[in-house]
């Protein structure tokens, strides 16, 4: 569930992985607070699909209404069933609001979805989740996208299937 927000500084991250790479979004998520400890910056909020919530689309709904960006983690075990509906209401987010981000990363040698829309995403690879150089990529496409509003998104289709 997000969180209150302590100032307006404060930055809500939607953090999107599969169940069983949970291993691989918990390294992560400490690896961008070792990087990134001042909490009124960024707040990483875990997906409620990770704890099987029992209304999970109405919840994935609000966490990615009530966040700032959407950070997809994609592991070995790929994209599960759940994060493709997080998936499918952050990108309705994104063509409806330009300033919301959508930031994919592939995790310890994952492969990227083979669905269009997401083959055409700028992916940052993280082949070790604890890497503090590429942790310092995703700090980076964070504040960018935060601070200037720029989304990254590479070229998509806004087709509708």
């Amino acid at each position: 569930m997000p969180n209150a927000r302590r100032s307006k500084s404060d930055m809500e991250v939607l953090l999107s992985f599969n169940k069983e790479d949970c291993h691989l979004a918990e390294a992560l998520r400490a690896t961008l607070f070792l990087l990134e400890p001042d909490l009124d910056v960024m707040e990483i909020i875990l997906s409620p699909a990770c704890y099987g919530a029992v209304q999970f689309e109405e919840i994935i709904a609000n966490g990615v209404r009530e966040a700032d960006q959407f950070l997809l983690l994609v592991g070995p075990r790929g994209l599960s069933k759940p994060q493709e509906i997080e998936c499918k209401f952050a990108l309705t987010r994104r063509w409806q609001d330009s300033s919301f981000a959508l930031i994919p990363v592939l995790a310890a040698n994952a492969e990227p979805p083979s669905t269009a829309i997401m083959r055409d995403l700028s992916w940052i690879e993280l082949p070790v989740v604890t890497d503090r150089r590429a942790g310092q990529w995703i700090i980076q496409a964070l504040r960018n996208s935060a601070l200037l509003g720029v989304p990254v998104l590479n070229a998509i289709t806004t087709e509708k299937s």
